[in-house]
């Protein structure tokens, strides 16, 4: 918060010679209503050069900034309309899209405090860039800590962090009132490591499975086929029960498609491109007689871990707990109306 103009609180000199002028400006607040002839000489003059004025401020500072980043690049990228095969390119987006898929990536940006300084203003320009620069390397370890096919340690090791706290906080808190209430803090501190353990463990099978389909699909060059995964990761698995059938859903698609696909595609890239359409088929059903099948094996094993999460993190009073929002999720629509909903 930077303080009113008026008195002491913010006091501007020039470098240079100070003469009084004839100049109407003064820099008294609009609000106090005070007259000509009883403001100080420095209150009313011109200003020669801004960034060579020396500024005296009294207390100086800017909310903090608290953000979770989540980030996924998308997998498909109209591969249909393209001539030819780019192998390398192809290649060096599979591994972009697995890597970047950044993960609730915990980033704190710390408020810049100045007190009593006495600076000039290009000075205080200065000390906040520094400042803002040094803050923008602390999230470096953070934002690695959170990429998806690392497993996103950074997830794992708070969601242990608060299971050991429960396990020492609970029993202490509960002894505290009485014995009773003690032995029960126990039991829910020793559930909430458990939970947390669990949670957290299953959260980094789902990312690692999760970035290393998104990988590997992209080697499919069929855009059908993405969009359709895309769609699918959208439904979240409430619990263990719904994780696996909608694992299992993920596998029976991936084979089937990937054999449907294996005759089909030749003949729909012949009608559409001639004989450069019918090689292009002819490597999507052949790729994807591989590729769709270990995908879909890859997706049931993310499912699976993820409705495994949600499970154990009942047992957690510190966890997301959807139906306890205040805003729902905010949507945004890409290039294909796809929503894209970050939670």
């Amino acid at each position: 918060m930077l303080r009113s103009l008026v008195g002491s609180e913010m006091c501007i000199r020039d470098r240079n010679q100070i003469s009084r002028t004839g100049s109407k400006d003064n820099l008294w607040s609009q609000e106090d209503e005070v007259s000509e002839e009883m403001q100080p000489d420095w209150t009313t003059r011109e200003l020669s050069n801004f960034h060579s004025t020396s500024v005296c401020i009294d207390s100086f500072s800017v909310t903090p900034l608290k953000i979770l980043l989540s980030f996924n690049k998308k997998s498909f990228n109209n591969y249909t309309e393209q001539k030819g095969i780019a192998v390398i390119d192809t290649i060096t987006k599979a591994i972009g899209i697995a890597l970047m898929d950044i993960d609730e990536a915990p980033l704190e940006i710390n408020t810049p405090i100045l007190d009593n300084a006495f600076d000039t203003i290009k000075g205080l320009e200065d000390k906040l860039k520094k400042h803002y620069v040094n803050e923008l390397k602390r999230q470096i370890l953070p934002l690695i800590g959170s990429i998806g096919i690392l497993g996103s340690p950074v997830q794992l090791f708070q969601r242990v962090s608060n299971g050991v706290a429960d396990l020492w906080d609970k029993p202490s808190e509960g002894f505290l009132k009485s014995d009773i209430e003690g032995f029960q803090g126990i039991i829910e501190g020793a559930g909430s490591l458990i939970g947390n353990t669990v949670a957290g463990t299953f959260h980094s099978v789902n990312k690692i499975t999760g970035s290393i389909a998104n990988g590997i699909s992209t080697l499919s060059l069929d855009d059908e086929y993405l969009k359709s995964r895309e769609r699918a990761k959208t439904q979240k698995p409430k619990d263990v029960l719904d994780g696996l059938e909608q694992g299992m859903n993920s596998i029976v698609k991936g084979f089937s498609k990937g054999i449907t696909g294996f005759f089909t595609k030749p003949f729909e890239g012949a009608n559409q491109n001639g004989l450069e359409g019918f090689l292009k088929g002819s490597y999507q059903g052949i790729s994807g007689l591989v590729i769709k099948p270990v995908t879909g094996v890859l997706d049931a094993t993310s499912k699976a871990a993820e409705g495994i999460k949600n499970t154990a993190s009942i047992l957690d009073s510190n966890s997301n707990n959807l139906e306890g929002r205040i805003r729902d999720p905010r949507a945004f629509y890409g290039k294909y109306n796809l929503s894209l909903i970050h939670i």
